[in-house]
């Protein structure tokens, strides 16, 4: 019989605390255990959990989410986990859920749902609802490409089996943001999803400071710290993971045309995340592999390489970027579709800054979607580029998870 246990690691958030322990046992299908880790709060969060005799209380020196999510998962007793963020609130039904979607797929080692957001005005008026959070319909087999795109499910929205997070393994202590973000990528790889389209938590906008002890900081640095931990799991992947596990999963690179698309598909997901010089490589290697046309599906994986949520500006600010995209524009027919379907992803970010009010950057964008596009680039091969490959990539080693 399946047995759920309840994590919600904390830390000086007291304020917050009480409305999610709230939504927790307000469940119409109630949690077997729910586990509260206290990460060295200097506030009432010990009052707070007092009024929940029924929760296991664990109290820690401080070090930080992953150290307590990691601590709790050594305690827990049940045979699946829901981790639910200090400041957000479950959906009354959301275990009901979550939990159906996963006997509804018993191959599945997760199941994961969508959210929506809202504000608690600072004058304590009625809270101000927002509209969902991003979300992603995929097949499972394209679950882990899609989030490795971009992230669009949260813990507070997903149940994982224990047999699949000690498969897993820990938390990273060593990453400070992104934890969980690096762990649904890690999960995801080994183990197949099962999505529940239903809103299961609604997640808490707020201005309060992130992190926890020495490394508290502003919300207004929350943006650029999520980016540069982004590429710190991102570079590792690079590094580490196969080429095939680029492909949807159950597929592997076997020839030239599935290496094209795998090459381009992980040069679109190191674009979003604005590592331009591991996208440019792949691009080069992709644009000298075979003189066929890109196929629908690598014109859309390409047009979704410059969708990144945190924009594009760096692609404004710095003249190499520029540089480089057109150098694989050159080198070969397909380097220039390949190219001229990535700036066709500016065309919604030029309508979205002429409606915004932003007429000269939308003019700049513009510019830029000219120049990739034209085909004054066609096979000039810049040789000289830092991005021209010396060898094509060799078949990849078998993919743990595949």
């Amino acid at each position: 019989m399946q047995s759920t246990s309840v994590v919600i690691p904390t830390c000086n958030r007291a304020s917050l605390l009480a409305d999610s322990l709230k939504s927790v046992f307000a469940q119409t299908v109630q949690p077997d255990e729910v586990i509260l880790i206290d990460d060295g709060s200097t506030d009432n969060t010990p009052d707070v959990a007092a009024r929940y005799p029924q929760v296991r209380y664990v109290r820690t020196e401080n070090q930080g989410k992953s150290a307590a999510i990691n601590l709790a998962m050594t305690l827990m007793t049940g045979t699946r986990l829901w981790v639910v963020d200090d400041d957000d609130i479950a959906c009354p039904d959301a275990l009901q859920k979550l939990g159906a979607a996963l006997d509804a797929n018993p191959s599945a080692g997760f199941s994961y749902g969508r959210h929506d957001r809202f504000t608690d005005p600072a004058n304590g008026g009625e809270r101000v609802w927002q509209d969902t959070g991003y979300w992603r319909e995929c097949h499972p087999r394209d679950f882990l490409i899609a989030t490795m795109e971009d992230m669009f499910t949260h813990q507070s929205g997903m149940l994982f089996q224990k047999t699949l997070l000690d498969a897993t393994g820990p938390f990273d202590t060593g990453l400070k943001r992104s934890v969980d973000y690096d762990y649904i990528l890690r999960a995801a790889r080994i183990s197949t999803s099962a999505a529940c389209p239903a809103i299961v938590f609604h997640q808490r906008q707020h201005d309060g400071d992130r992190g926890s002890g020495a490394n508290k900081f502003p919300a207004s640095e929350l943006v650029r710290r999520w980016i540069q931990h982004d590429q710190i799991i991102f570079k590792r992947i690079y590094e580490t993971w196969a080429l095939d596990e680029f492909l949807p999963r159950g597929e592997s690179v076997v020839g030239a045309p599935s290496k094209r698309q795998a090459l381009i598909q992980r040069g679109a997901i190191m674009a979003r995340k604005k590592l331009w010089d591991h996208a440019m490589r792949d691009f080069a290697n992709a644009a000298l592999l075979m003189d066929l046309d890109l196929t629908q599906a690598e014109r859309a994986i390409a047009r979704r390489g410059s969708q990144s949520k945190y924009g594009i500006q760096e692609l404004l600010d710095d003249h190499v970027i520029g540089q480089g995209l057109r150098d694989v524009a050159g080198l070969s027919r397909n380097g220039a579709e390949l190219i001229g379907e990535l700036a066709t992803g500016f065309r919604w970010r030029i309508r979205d800054e002429l409606t915004s009010g932003h007429p000269r950057k939308a003019s700049r964008l513009l510019q830029l979607y000219i120049t990739l596009t034209s085909s004054a680039f066609h096979n000039s091969r810049p040789t000289d580029s830092p991005w021209y490959p010396d060898d094509l990539l060799t078949e990849p080693h078998k993919s743990p998870g595949k």
